[in-house]
């Protein structure tokens, strides 16, 4: 309740402050790990997601946690992802020009489809139909 995330309200008990995902916490939504083979869907109001610049090991969740807070959050150990990383993480060439203003470009390319998911759907949709081998 310092922070202002949380709130009480009488005979109902508390609620998030900000019910939209991409309000995050203390300006951040999301932080993944650079070692992480799988990243949560980019989404066109995520533009506070950020990716650790360091990777942390720990024996139990409760270890990892504390980790996490201790040497990553606590001594901002993370950076924001940009539009160019965002245009990787979506499959996009890298000759692809994304628009010139990076918020502008971080919601596009939340709004966009996977390139390669949308390549191998089809390829396996066309197969399942019999016109491939």
């Amino acid at each position: 309740m310092e922070k202002k995330i949380i709130r009480h309200i009488a005979e109902q008990g508390y609620e998030f402050v900000n019910s939209k995902n991409s309000s995050g916490i203390n300006g951040i939504y999301r932080i993944f790990l650079p070692h992480s083979e799988i990243v949560p869907t980019l989404t066109a109001t995520g533009t506070k997601d950020c990716i650790a610049t360091v990777s942390i090991n720990g024996e139990t969740p409760e270890e990892y946690k504390s980790l996490f807070i201790k040497e990553i959050y606590q001594k901002k150990k993370y950076r924001y992802i940009t539009a160019k990383d965002c245009a990787k993480l979506q499959g996009f060439p890298s000759w692809f020009r994304p628009h010139s203003k990076e918020n502008i470009a971080k919601k596009q390319f939340g709004n966009a489809v996977s390139i390669p998911v949308v390549y191998y759907l089809a390829k396996s949709l066309i197969r399942s139909l019999g016109f491939l081998h």
